[in-house]
C-alpha cells in the first residue's frame, strides 16, 4: 500500500499519532510521497481540507484518512468517497448536492490518548436525505436546517452527542441504531416515530416535535427521558425498557 498527502512539504507534520495508533498501523518508513493517481488499492493520508484546497477530495479513492480538520462551505458539487476515516473536526455548510455520507464512514481518533471532543457538524445542506448507513461516529454530531432530512440511516453506531434540529421533514429514528450518548431533537415538524431496537442508553430529549404521537417499540431508555412540547405524544408503551435510576420528564 501506498500513502499519500498533499505534497513532500508535509512529511514532517504527519502526527506521531497516526504512527503509534492503536487503530491504524502505518509504518513511516512505508509511507510514499507523491502526488500521482489513488487507485482502490491506495489508501490517501492527508491534512486539513479547506474550500481553497477541496478538489483534494476528487483524488481521493476509498479506505483513505483525513487527518485533520475539515471545513467545506458552499460547495454544490462536494463528493465524499465510501470508507473514509475522519479523525478531527468536520464542518459541512451550505453543501448542496450532498446527499448522504457515504457508507462505511469512520469518525475516529486515531490516537486512543487524544481527549478532545471533535465534531460533525451538518448545516443548511438543502438535499441531504440522510445522515448515513453502516458508519461509525465517534464524534459528537450535530445536524441542522437540512430540510429534505428524512432519517439518520440504518444501522449506525453513535459513541456521543447527537443533536438534530430545524429538519423539517425528518420523521423517524430507523431501527437498529445504537446511542451510546445523549440524543436531542428539537424542532421536527414531522417527527413521528423511534423506531424498533434501538439503545439510547444516554437518554433523550425530544422538544417541540408536533407529530410524535407515540413511543411503542421495543427501545432500551438510560439515564434521562425529557419530552418539551409534543402535544399529541399520548403513549409511551411497556415494550420500552427503562434503565435503573431513568428520570422522567414530560412537559
Amino acid at each position: 500500500q501506498r500513502f499519500w498527502i498533499l505534497s513532500k512539504e508535509v512529511k514532517e507534520t504527519i502526527p506521531k499519532q497516526i504512527q503509534d495508533s492503536a487503530r491504524l498501523h502505518i509504518d513511516p518508513e512505508k509511507i510514499a510521497y507523491d502526488e500521482g493517481s489513488i487507485d482502490e488499492n491506495t489508501m490517501a493520508v492527508i491534512m486539513d481540507v479547506m474550500p481553497e484546497n477541496y478538489q483534494v477530495l476528487e483524488k481521493l479513492g476509498p479506505n483513505s484518512l483525513i487527518d485533520g480538520n475539515v471545513l467545506l462551505s458552499d460547495i454544490p458539487d462536494l463528493q465524499l468517497e465510501q470508507n473514509t476515516i475522519y479523525t478531527k473536526n468536520v464542518n459541512l455548510i451550505r453543501c448542496d448536492n450532498l446527499e448522504s455520507i457515504p457508507e462505511g464512514s469512520v469518525f475516529a481518533k486515531v490516537d486512543k490518548n487524544d481527549e478532545t471532543s471533535y465534531i460533525l457538524n451538518i448545516q443548511n445542506c438543502k438535499n441531504l436525505k440522510q445522515l448515513a448507513s453502516r458508519s461509525m461516529f465517534d464524534h459528537k454530531v450535530t445536524v441542522s436546517d437540512c430540510p429534505s432530512l428524512t432519517s439518520l440511516g440504518q444501522n449506525n453506531i453513535f459513541q456521543d452527542m447527537v443533536k438534530i434540529s430545524n429538519c423539517s421533514e425528518m420523521r423517524e429514528i430507523e431501527d437498529n441504531t445504537t446511542f451510546r450518548s445523549s440524543v436531542i431533537l428539537e424542532n421536527l415538524d414531522n417527527f413521528e416515530n423511534i423506531g424498533d431496537n434501538i439503545s439510547l442508553s444516554g437518554g433523550i430529549e425530544v422538544s417541540n416535535c408536533p407529530n410524535l404521537k407515540s413511543i411503542d417499540k421495543h427501545i432500551r431508555l438510560g439515564d434521562k427521558v425529557v419530552i418539551k412540547n409534543c402535544p399529541n405524544l399520548t403513549n409511551i408503551s411497556q415494550d420500552v425498557i427503562f434503565t435503573e435510576g431513568t428520570s422522567i420528564e414530560i412537559d
